[in-house]
């Protein structure tokens, strides 16, 4: 019975935000969750995303009254656009890892004397994770009369991937050309591999950079900030000047969080030219920088015996 209670009252939320909500703010999740692969349409994620805001605002409360409703509202309001990229951006960096592979083995079967479509199903029924479930799709397609070069592009518009849009061109050029495939393939795979190997010295050229970014970030300056707090409370506990204490605590503490999330977002464009792909780093050293913070403050308080 509980659980039946539960399914109906996600059911109404659902509705509700089917009815109400704007048509383009529905359409432009559903694009979002389309291309991570999220199996949840719009109104459903959005519905997820509002029980946990009504679960998390009493655990904001105790910052104060208005800050207890706009910290978990701003935050859902983040999460339902920032998640989807994020999963997006993890999706798409799997199918890229898997490209080089995947278009030399459609270049071996193909000079085996195999047809596309059968090297095209060779990779679908694979365990290639993500690109194997788009192969699948793109041979379903195919099946039912679209032609391979519009099934490809296809593929790429799903995936969203710079690479594999490149690749997919490249492809198709060699299609229209009449050009030998399994060569056309094989040096797709190579130029991926070539990339690989360009973005792999980049990451290692720009990794003190990184570090020193990881380090003032998430521990140096949280742990600074938290220490300036503790002096200013034993300043205004000794009576030489009153500052609102508790206040500027919640500001620091937010400030801490959203540097460390820009921080993180400045690794990726550092390391990968990208600042979705620094999302990884962003929630870690925005999480760190928060816990840092909180146990320097505390414990530098303490010591100081306020």
């Amino acid at each position: 019975m509980p659980k039946l209670r539960a399914t109906n009252l996600f059911e109404k939320i659902v509705g509700f935000i089917e009815k109400y909500f704007p048509d383009k703010f529905i359409s432009n999740i559903d694009s979002k969750l389309e291309l991570t692969g999220i199996p949840l349409s719009a109104s459903e994620y959005t519905a997820i995303m509002l029980i946990i805001l009504i679960i998390a605002t009493p655990f904001a409360l105790f910052l104060n009254i208005i800050a207890g409703l706009i910290v978990p509202v701003a935050i859902i309001g983040v999460m339902i656009f920032l998640v989807p990229s994020f999963i997006r951006s993890r999706r798409i960096t799997e199918i890229e890892k898997s490209l080089p592979d995947v278009f030399h083995e459609m270049a071996l079967t193909l000079r085996a004397g195999v047809a596309i479509e059968g090297a095209m199903d060779d990779i679908a029924t694979a365990d290639y994770g993500p690109i194997s479930e788009e192969y699948r799709k793109a041979l379903l397609e195919i099946r039912r009369g679209r032609p391979i070069e519009k099934a490809f592009i296809g593929l790429e518009r799903r995936v969203g991937s710079a690479e594999l849009k490149r690749a997919v061109s490249m492809l198709v050029s060699g299609i229209k050309r009449g050009a030998s495939l399994s060569d056309v393939l094989e040096a797709i795979s190579m130029d991926i591999r070539e990339t690989r190997r360009i973005e792999r010295e980049r990451a290692a050229t720009t990794m003190m950079q990184a570090m020193f970014i990881l380090v003032a970030s998430a521990v140096a300056a949280p742990a600074a900030i938290g220490i300036i707090t503790s002096i200013t409370k034993l300043f205004s506990a000794i009576g030489e000047v009153v500052y609102p204490v508790s206040e500027i605590s919640k500001i620091l503490l937010v400030y801490c969080g959203i540097q460390g999330f820009m921080s993180g977002l400045l690794i990726g464009v550092i390391r990968y030219g990208k600042p979705q792909r620094g999302l990884g780093y962003a929630i870690p050293i925005a999480l760190a920088a928060i816990v840092i913070y909180t146990g320097v403050r505390i414990g530098f308080t303490k010591f100081l015996g306020i």
